[in-house]
């Protein structure tokens, strides 16, 4: 469903989809992963001008093309996104695959290659998915070719994801707002400050002074914590109370979404029933204080047939059973 807000959103240069620290005047920065820059040019290329404070990776689509995958790095502010195109109108598509702790991206400027300035175009319009999560919905380790391999930003990508795969699946545009490691109580080494919930209230996942200003309301909300939560253990009856209360947070939020509760497909054995008991508990408490608007949702489990992607981590395959089911789950859910 289109939203009242869009009709009001003026044309710009290039529109980002995510979320961004507008607090510099030399350009917008941001680090969530699957941040998307849009953009429209006039020329036979484009080229951009940015700053990493470390290493990412993006996709680079030009027209609806299959992308290019650029590298940036600290020690280069000047890329090349495309050359040796007709001489015309392009569109583009730039998106963020790595998560924030790869580098924080400062935009200074997109031009053609002629150095003529962009084309204003509008903000996206139409249906608006968020995701919330961990490792799963960064697509940590989703390219890596098994269980064996280490995490770089060569085996991360976003658009891999079953997020991101059931956002295009629905012709929607969507925000992930994911950090590997970090979950709903506790990290992965079980320190219980910077979680996700404290981290979901911030433009740069890794600056607590960066305050997002919640601008962009979704019409569904897909949240999958827990898994890092149960690394060291079962964290007991906090863990469902502080679900609850995220859950509640949620809602301030965006009054009208409908917030899915999703049980990881990296849940196995022992711990996937109890976090499914915690998880449904949680939905359940909403409900009860008066939220029909929360369900619950869960993920097959992860088929060690199918593969692993690094560390054990959902592969392609993997990811791609996850967006079919979600898919189906939020046509009904949504009506679309």
């Amino acid at each position: 469903s289109d939203t009242g807000s869009d009709a009001a959103v003026a044309t710009a240069p290039l529109q980002f989809v995510g979320r961004t620290d507008t607090r510099s005047p030399a350009g917008v920065r941001f680090a969530w992963p699957g941040t998307r820059i849009l953009a429209r040019f006039s020329g036979t290329g484009a080229k951009i001008r940015l700053h990493d404070t470390g290493k990412n990776r993006f996709d680079v689509s030009i027209d609806g093309a299959p992308p290019t995958v650029l590298s940036t790095a600290s020690d280069n502010d000047n890329y090349t996104l495309a050359s040796g195109l007709t001489d015309g109108p392009h569109d583009l598509v730039l998106v963020k695959r790595t998560e924030a702790f790869n580098g924080v991206v400062q935009l200074f400027e997109i031009t053609s290659n002629e150095g003529r300035a962009l084309i204003p175009i509008p903000a996206p319009t139409g249906r608006r998915i968020e995701f919330i999560g961990e490792d799963n919905l960064c697509g940590y380790g989703v390219l890596g070719i098994d269980s064996s391999c280490v995490y770089s930003v060569d085996t991360e990508s976003e658009p891999d994801t079953y997020g991101a795969l059931t956002a295009l699946a629905l012709n929607a545009t969507h925000t992930t707002i994911a950090y590997t490691g970090v979950g709903l109580t506790r990290d992965y080494g079980g320190n219980t400050a910077n979680t996700l919930p404290s981290r979901f209230a911030r433009s740069l996942p890794d600056d607590a002074t960066s305050t997002w200003a919640f601008t962009w309301i979704p019409d569904v909300v897909v949240v999958e914590l827990g898994r890092t939560d149960f690394v060291m253990g079962d964290p007991g009856a906090a863990f469902r109370t502080a679900y609850v209360n995220f859950l509640a947070t949620l809602r301030t939020h965006y009054p009208s979404a409908k917030i899915v509760a999703t049980l990881s497909a990296s849940f196995t054995a022992g711990p996937r029933l109890t976090a499914q008991s915690y998880i449904m508990g949680a939905v359940t408490d909403r409900n009860s204080a008066g939220d029909a608007n929360v369900s619950y949702f869960e993920l097959d489990e992860q088929l060690p047939a199918d593969g692993y992607g690094c560390d054990f981590h959902p592969n392609t395959t993997t990811q791609g059973k996850g967006a079919t089911k979600l898919t189906a789950a939020l046509k009904t859910l949504l009506g679309w």
